[in-house]
């Protein structure tokens, strides 16, 4: 199982994951064509699927929309920004000054780097 807040986005795919509890995913609402919510099967929030670059998540749409609690909120809240600033990052140059493309984010690239 993944680590709560832990995040990836595949810059080749356009596709990402933000994954919100540690639990297994049970069902798969869409929420708009190109973002899913992953449920548990007590209803939580596990994570959130994107399908595309997206600039920003519409959180607060999608809390008001499934009726979220305030901490239901501040968790997707927050797994959705760590996928943001990775649908944001830009491809690594190496120390050699060589460009090599990254295909695959994920947030402990980002605190590593």
């Amino acid at each position: 199982m993944h680590t709560h807040g832990s995040a990836f986005f595949d810059t080749e795919l356009q596709v990402g994951y933000a994954y919100v509890v540690d639990k297994p995913a049970m069902r798969t609402v869409e929420f708009s064509d190109v973002i899913l919510v992953d449920l548990a099967e007590d209803g939580d929030v596990v994570g959130l699927e994107v399908l595309a670059r997206l600039h920003e998540l519409p959180v607060s749409e999608m809390a008001s929309e499934y009726a979220w609690s305030a901490g239901t909120w501040r968790a997707v809240h927050a797994a959705a920004k760590d996928l943001e600033s990775l649908m944001k990052a830009q491809p690594t140059t190496g120390t050699d000054g060589v460009y090599r493309p990254r295909t695959t984010w994920g947030t402990r690239d980002l605190v590593e780097a």
